[in-house]
């Protein structure tokens, strides 16, 4: 079934930037938009209504985007800045959120972050512009991080293999398998 048609809406954000990114959270009721002013900002969703709920600073260049995690795992955001790094927060109550993992060990632009569908637990994965993709996982106490190869300058380190000659700027989930049989209609 299809959606009713809803009038577009727009308001001030209150950013001083270029807005990069503006997604909404899967139960459609927190709207998170990311800025070149360095600024996350949460808004309520309430109908018509827009309600300003709390802007997170962590970063200190632009945002380029930011992924909300399933609500299986409560109001958990993650943003992709300039800055080398990408944030997780979580909202520990109402338009207050915290820190809850920083990742700076990317050595260009984070371009990306997507969190993975909920079945793989809370992992989100991480582009960047020095052609790197990293992976982090909570273990349930502190994140680990799992590197996927990158080029950089083409030489390998510990941490870094070759694979990618440019930058990275996009990263995406394929959904979980189902357990569901194969389709008896091809037959």
């Amino acid at each position: 079934s299809r959606l009713p048609a809803m009038a577009p809406t727009t308001f001030d954000t209150g950013h001083i930037g270029v807005i990069h990114d503006a997604q909404v959270d899967e139960l459609g009721s927190t709207l998170a938009t990311a800025s070149a002013d360095g600024c996350v900002r949460i808004w309520k969703l309430r109908g018509d209504e827009q309600v300003f709920s709390a802007e997170l600073k962590g970063h200190t260049g632009p945002v380029y985007q930011v992924s909300w995690a399933s609500a299986k795992f409560g109001a958990v955001i993650a943003s992709a800045s300039s800055d080398k790094t990408m944030v997780v927060w979580r909202c520990v109550q109402d338009g207050d959120w915290e820190v809850l993992h920083r990742q700076d060990s990317f050595l260009g632009a984070v371009t990306s972050c997507q969190f993975a569908p909920p079945s793989y637990g809370l992992q989100i994965a991480a582009a960047c512009g020095d052609g790197s993709v990293i992976v982090v996982s909570d273990a349930g106490v502190n994140f680990a991080v799992h590197v996927v190869p990158s080029t950089g300058s083409g030489e390998e380190s510990s941490s870094r293999l070759a694979a990618h000659l440019g930058a990275a700027t996009a990263v995406s989930w394929c959904p979980p398998p189902t357990d569901a049989p194969p389709s008896q209609s091809s037959r």
